[in-house]
């Protein structure tokens, strides 16, 4: 079996002289008590190590040699096979490569051997054949009950490219697997565990490298049917607006640009829910193989960024506009769809009320399509103190059911890494002292529920102020500033993106914010 690589045909000869084998065994073994018992003692059989040579037909002369035969021939199999093991590894990536170096006369991987010739002897050094007989039977069962555990899983999993010759029905497999296990701990609790130790972290080791392998994995199997299973219970599941969670799409056509959106999403996310990134590519399916380079280029950008949690493709569309509502109404699978679409907006880089606007077009499409929308506009931080906490301020209207949505996603800004001890200030503009007494009524009706810790501060405009110039003023010493999105009717989004294009270049960062879900008006 160890040297299967110069058999001519392995697959056929492995399982029928393996299973021969194992059968010869079977019958030699299960037949040596009843000999034994019949030919001795019960004294003889307790004290005498040596009572073969008194049952025995031919004596010593023939226990004697047939033992060191059984010695010999072990010790060569070891020797001719664990080097050539060892080989196998390194050539698969698995242990160091200077193993797969073979003598160019013999052909023989000579490290491996003096390597393996040195664990035999430091093996021969411990003094007991008890003790390494224990410790390489703990090996060797962790072996087959690692099979018998690959077997059971391939079979439950019916992964296509799992076809043996041989079919074995998977409660066998975990037969044989759990009595492996039931074995090791019979035999010496303390060595199995030891073994079941050693092994994990060269496990652990060899999951951390970047391993490149000519056959599948069965946890991507295994991955694959606990997905799909989760996501049929999913489908028939009632959902809940305490059960919300954004599943974000990002839209970009320059990645470099919209890093920011990405990782503000991934923080919103939460590492629980699923932020999409989709860069929208204008052409055809000529540009199939330049799309494909391009989603390693972004993949690999995103790592160097240290956005781990952000799934990447590219989409081909014909019009960027009509192909981001396409991809939105596409996007998802099985009861698991986007419910929020996230887009940047940069002044900076010469965007304007005019690319403002479409993307006002944007939303109201969204909005038909009950998904929130999120509108990033990156900006300055305001300048804090040592020590002082950054401010996550929320403007409160309360005419667009958007405060919830702005609510929920400052509280999962100030619980992600990046913004972790931030204060949430949830601000509001009334007219009179009046309504602000019905609004503070409001937030303490609505805070304690919702137990998110923030300071409110009601601001009631003078005669002469514009609200506008009330966001600007109090907005200064804020780090990220929550608004809320108004949908403007048809033909009027480039007169609204004028207004808005004034305002948000004298803001901070920015996230304007559109509810469109069905749990509008209710997520907190």
């Amino acid at each position: 079996l160890s040297m299967s690589g110069d058999l001519e045909d392995p697959s056929t000869a492995i399982p029928k002289g393996g299973l021969l084998a194992v059968a010869v065994g079977a019958v030699v073994y299960i037949a040596l008590p009843f000999v034994l018992v019949n030919g001795a003692s019960r004294e003889a059989l307790l004290n005498d190590p040596l009572v073969w040579t008194t049952i025995a037909a031919g004596g010593f002369w023939l226990v004697m040699p047939g033992m060191w035969g059984a010695v010999l021939s072990s010790a060569f199999g070891a020797i001719l096979s664990a080097p050539r093991t060892l080989q196998a590894l390194a050539t698969d990536r698995l242990a160091p490569q200077p193993f797969a170096e073979v003598d160019e006369e013999t052909g023989e991987p000579v490290l491996g051997l003096y390597f393996s010739a040195a664990l035999a002897l430091a093996a021969v050094g411990l003094g007991s054949l008890d003790a390494v007989a224990t410790v390489v039977t703990m090996f060797f069962l962790t072996t087959y009950g690692a099979l018998n555990v690959v077997a059971l899983l391939e079979s439950v999993i019916g992964d296509p490219s799992f076809r043996p010759r041989i079919r074995v029905p998977w409660w066998v497999s975990l037969f044989g697997a759990v009595g492996c296990f039931i074995a090791m701990a019979a035999i010496n609790p303390a060595v199995s565990a030891l073994a079941v130790g050693i092994e994990t972290v060269i496990f652990l080791v060899l999951s951390r490298r970047s391993l490149e392998a000519t056959w599948g994995d069965a946890r991507n199997g295994l991955l694959l049917t606990g997905a799909r299973a989760a996501l049929m219970k999913l489908r028939n599941a009632r959902l809940d607006a305490r059960n919300w969670r954004p599943h974000i799409i990002v839209f970009t056509t320059d990645l470099k640009r919209t890093l920011p959106v990405v990782r503000l999403a991934d923080d919103l996310g939460q590492h629980r829910g699923i932020v999409t990134l989709i860069r929208l590519m204008v052409g055809d399916e000529d540009l199939h193989v330049q799309a494909e380079e391009q989603a390693k280029q972004d993949a690999e950008l995103l790592r160097d960024a240290g956005i781990w949690d952000v799934f990447s493709e590219v989409n081909i569309v014909s019009d960027i506009d009509h192909g981001a509502v396409t991809v939105a109404q596409a996007n998802g699978i099985a009861g698991l769809q986007s419910n929020t679409v996230c887009v940047g907006y940069h002044p900076k880089d010469g965007q304007g009320p005019e690319e403002l606007a479409r993307r006002l077009v944007l939303a109201r499409r969204m909005d038909k399509m009950h998904k929130c929308t999120l509108l990033h506009r990156p900006g300055v931080e305001a300048h804090r103190l040592p020590g002082e906490r950054r401010t996550v301020l929320v403007w409160w209207a309360g005419r667009e059911n958007n405060g919830d949505l702005m609510l929920l996603l400052a509280y999962l800004m100030t619980t992600s890494r990046g913004w972790r001890n931030s204060r949430i200030v949830l601000k509001s503009v009334v007219e009179n002292e009046e309504q602000a007494a019905q609004r503070r009524s409001e937030f303490n009706r609505m805070l304690p529920d919702i137990r998110i810790e923030v300071v409110v501060d009601i601001v009631i405009r003078g005669e002469n102020e514009e609200t506008r110039d009330i966001i600007v003023e109090h907005s200064r010493q804020a780090q990220f500033v929550l608004l809320g999105l108004y949908i403007p009717e048809v033909g009027k989004e480039l007169e609204y993106a004028e207004r808005l294009h004034s305002l948000l270049k004298e803001l901070p960062t920015a996230l304007l914010v559109r509810n469109a879900g069905d749990f509008r008006g209710g997520l907190v």
